[in-house]
């Protein structure tokens, strides 16, 4: 299987990103090229951590954890909390790890293909409504930690994307 790469000029790019924000997102913006157009599966190591981080924040930021669960990046889902992890924000992960308990225990499908069917009866579980309480206290859990320092996710995974922009 082909695996997703930055190009020298997609590198350089990054490297010289107006902000930690700009530069997070070139990346997201080659991985979702492929995320949509290709095969997501292709998408692996730090770069599938990265665009894991940036959709889980964009997702619980806008809409809390139906809305991770509901959004085509929650095919990402089960791969969330290592990534989290990864990037260096274990509380983080632990507000992953939980929403993803409600409905799925580990160990998770190692691919996106796999998970497929796994976040479609998550998404038809939710239709049901029953979840708001519990989703409810991952979503403080989350809002405490993101509040403390809107900037402390954003500036961690930039450092892990210069920290891994060679690899």
């Amino acid at each position: 299987m082909p695996r997703l790469v930055l190009t020298e000029a997609q590198k350089q790019a990054i490297r010289q990103a107006q902000s930690p924000e700009a530069a997070c997102h070139m990346v997201c913006d080659v991985a979702d090229e492929a995320f949509f157009s290709g095969n997501p599966d292709e998408i692996t190591g730090w770069i599938r951590d990265v665009l894991c981080v940036e959709t889980f924040f964009g997702a619980m930021c806008d809409g809390g954890v139906d809305t991770w669960f509901d959004w085509d990046h929650g095919r990402l889902a089960h791969l969330v909390p290592d990534a989290l992890r990864a990037v260096g924000l274990p509380e983080f992960a632990a507000c992953a790890d939980k929403a993803l308990a409600v409905h799925f225990p580990p160990p998770y499908p190692a691919t996106i293909q796999e998970w497929a069917e796994a976040i479609e009866k998550i998404r038809a579980a939710q239709r049901k409504n029953v979840f708001k309480s519990v989703y409810d206290a991952i979503e403080e859990e989350f809002f405490a930690l993101y509040f403390t320092d809107k900037t402390y996710f954003r500036n961690k995974l930039h450092r892990y994307v210069l920290e891994h922009l060679e690899d």
